[in-house]
C-alpha cells in the first residue's frame, strides 16, 4: 500500500509538471483498470493442472489511488474530468471487491471537493443518470469483474446497488454545492428519497445519510416531503 501510495503521489506530480500528459496518462490507467478484471483460468497443458482464480485487485486498487492523487489535473478540460467521473460511478463503484470500491469512492470524493464548485454542470447528470437508471445497472465498459452476459440476476442486483451507494454519497456530497435558493437541492432531495426505493440497506443508510443535511435547505417544501417520506414508510419500495 506504501508502494502504491508512493507511485500514484509521483504520477500525480509528473501530472502537474507536464500537463500535456494528462489525457494520454488517464487513458492509460483507464484501460488499466478494465483490463485487469477477477477471473477463473481453465486448465493449461504445462502450465497448471486445475482451474486458477486469479485476482487483480491490486491493479485496480492502484489505479483508483492514482486517480484520486491526480484531481487536482483533471479541472481544465470539462471532457476530461467528465471522463474520469463516470469512469469511477459506473466502472469504479460497480467493483464487487470492498477495497477497489472504497479507493474509486474515495477518488470520487476528492474529485467533487476539488471541482465541484466550479464544474457542478458536469458532474450532477452523471449521477442523476447512474440513479435514473432503471436497465439494472449504468451502462460501463467495465471488465473489472466479468462481462454483463455472465452475471447471475444476483450479481446484476449487486452491481446495482453498489453504484447506486456510491452514486448517493456523491450527490448528497456535490448538493453542498448548489447554492441555497436553487431548486436544484429540491430536486436532489427528491432524488435521494425516490432512491429509498431501492430494496438495499446499504443504499438505504447512505440516502439517509445525505438527505438531513438538505433537509433546512427545502423547508418551504416541508409538507410534500413529509409526504413522500411517510409514504415510504408506510409502503416500502
Amino acid at each position: 500500500a506504501d508502494v502504491r501510495t508512493a507511485a500514484a503521489t509521483a504520477i500525480a506530480a509528473a501530472m502537474a509538471q507536464f500537463p500535456d500528459t494528462v489525457s494520454s496518462v488517464l487513458s492509460t490507467m483507464l484501460e488499466l483498470f478494465r483490463a485487469s478484471p477477477d477471473e477463473t483460468l481453465p486448465p493449461e497443458f504445462g502450465v497448471r493442472d486445475q482451474e486458477e482464480y486469479v485476482l487483480r485487485t491490486a491493479n485496480r486498487s492502484g489505479v483508483a489511488v492514482a486517480i484520486g492523487a491526480c484531481v487536482d489535473s483533471f479541472g481544465a478540460s470539462k471532457n476530461e474530468l467528465r471522463t474520469v467521473f463516470e469512469f469511477l460511478v459506473n466502472d469504479g463503484m460497480a467493483d464487487f471487491d470492498d477495497t477497489v470500491w472504497e479507493h474509486c469512492l474515495n477518488s470520487a470524493l476528492s474529485l467533487i471537493n476539488a471541482h465541484g464548485a466550479a464544474h457542478i454542470a458536469t458532474l450532477l447528470p452523471v449521477l442523476e443518470k447512474a440513479l435514473n437508471d432503471k436497465s439494472g445497472a449504468s451502462k460501463s465498459s467495465s471488465s473489472s469483474s466479468s462481462s454483463s452476459s455472465s452475471w447471475t440476476a444476483e450479481e446484476q442486483a449487486e452491481r446495482t446497488d453498489r453504484i447506486r451507494e456510491g452514486a448517493v454519497v456523491c450527490l448528497g456530497t456535490l448538493a453542498r454545492f448548489l447554492p441555497e435558493s436553487s431548486p436544484k437541492r429540491q430536486q436532489v432531495a427528491k432524488q435521494l428519497i425516490e432512491t429509498l426505493k431501492t430494496p438495499s440497506a446499504r443504499v438505504q443508510q447512505a440516502v439517509s445519510q445525505c438527505l438531513s443535511p438538505l433537509i433546512p435547505s427545502v423547508a418551504a417544501h416541508g409538507e410534500e416531503f413529509v409526504k413522500l417520506l411517510m409514504q415510504r414508510l408506510g409502503r416500502g419500495p
